[in-house]
């Protein structure tokens, strides 16, 4: 997998959207999520982000062009999202654009972060805590 210093740093990030303003930890509740998914109807909804691949930091027009990608792959497959992103606590990870996409499982989380070589994404439903799946193998 990787490094304990590396899930310290996804862990304590704050995760946000930006319209409507929610932030949210992991291990947290979260009862705006909980208001938004059910306004719409679902119980899950995965944060997730397209840039710096396997946790490498990458060039900015390269996490634009990554993140470009998703958007337009969860375009296509018609899945409601939101614009947010992921913040280090500490400030010494530049932050990351995100999508919250409303609906997806656990699995499909995962699948979706390998495909774009993401080491973890947020999953977030009704009533639990904020938390990491891990999309390694």
């Amino acid at each position: 997998m990787f490094d304990q210093d590396l899930q310290n740093a996804y862990e304590k990030a704050i995760y946000e959207i930006f319209d409507p303003p929610i932030s949210w930890s992991i291990g947290g509740l979260v009862p705006a999520i909980d208001a938004l998914l059910e306004e719409h109807q679902i119980t899950t909804a995965c944060l997730i982000t397209a840039h710096n691949p396997k946790s490498i930091i990458v060039a900015v027009d390269k996490n634009q062009e990554q993140q470009d990608l998703l958007v337009q792959f969860v375009e296509q497959n018609e899945w409601t999202y939101f614009i947010g992103q992921g913040n280090d606590s500490s400030g010494s990870w530049p932050s990351e654009d995100s999508l919250l996409i409303l609906g997806l499982n656990e699995i499909e989380s995962t699948q979706l972060g390998r495909k774009f070589e993401q080491n973890a994404v947020v999953f977030l439903e009704i009533g639990k805590p904020a938390q990491l799946l891990f999309c390694t193998h």
